[in-house]
Order: C-alpha cells, then structure tokens, then sequence
C-alpha cells in the first residue's frame, strides 16, 4: 500500500469524512484530497505534526509492506536502545544531550508569540529519538547483511 493510500485509511478508520478530517487538520478539504490522491509527493508540515502528535511510526508509513501503526515511543526507544552497541548508544546519546539543550533555549527564547512549550517539544523529541533508533537499527541490520 503506498502511503498516501495510508492516510486515506487512517482518516477512514478515524471514522471521519474527508471535510471533517481537513478541519481538524486545520487545512482546506482540497488540499487533504490532493494529498490523498497521491497528488502531492510529500507530506506536508501539518500532516507530519498530527502524526508526529498522535504516535504514529513515520517508518510504517512509508514501508509498503506495513500498515500505519501507533508507536509507543518511550518503551519502543527503551527496547531499541538495549539492542545497540556501546559506541551506537554513546553517538545518540551525545545527539540526544545536544537536542536537549536546543530545546532548553527554544523554550526560553520563545517565538515572539510567547514561549514554546517545552512539553510539546519533549514529545516530538521522543517520537523523533524512536524514528533515529529504528534508522540506526535497520542501517546496523543493512550493514550486516552485505
């Protein structure tokens, strides 16, 4: 299943309409339909955040030979981080300690609009440190298997 065929199953499972879904994804009806016509060959910003938002595995989207799934990232990050190598967990470590403090001055900084919420920004940050974890372990397995 391509994954724009995906999105039309996710909003169908939600049981919402296609106008229904674009409300909530704050966009216009036509932009959701071009997007789930496969029209468009990206995902735009706010399809990503409602996913990024609701713990869906990005990767499932995009590998045809799975079903857009939910991730739990915090447990799913936990089990991955055990399968890595000591030298592996010490490069994401390091990776995750400097978004942290990028995250630290974001939400002192703000946007101008008032600070960003550190919480939204943690959660995205998880979901994100799942997506690099998977990466790392599909390119170990990739290596491996050459």
């Amino acid at each position: 299943m391509e994954w724009f065929e995906k999105l039309v199953s996710l909003r169908e499972t939600l049981g919402f309409k296609q106008g229904e879904f674009a409300s909530i994804l704050k966009t216009s009806q036509k932009e959701l339909s071009s997007l789930e016509s496969g029209k468009k060959t990206f995902l735009p910003k706010w399809y990503l955040n409602y996913l990024l938002d609701n713990d869906y595995d990005l990767n499932s989207l995009y590998n045809k030979n799975l079903i857009l799934t939910k991730i739990s990232s915090t447990s799913h990050g936990v089990d991955l981080f055990q399968e890595l190598d000591n030298i592996e967990r010490s490069r994401i470590l390091d990776y995750l300690l400097e978004q942290k403090n990028v995250l630290k001055v974001l939400a002192q900084e703000g946007d101008g609009k008032g600070k960003y919420s550190l919480e939204d920004r943690v959660r995205k940050l998880e979901a994100i440190t799942a997506i690099l974890l998977m990466r790392v372990k599909l390119s170990k397995e990739e290596f491996e298997n050459k």
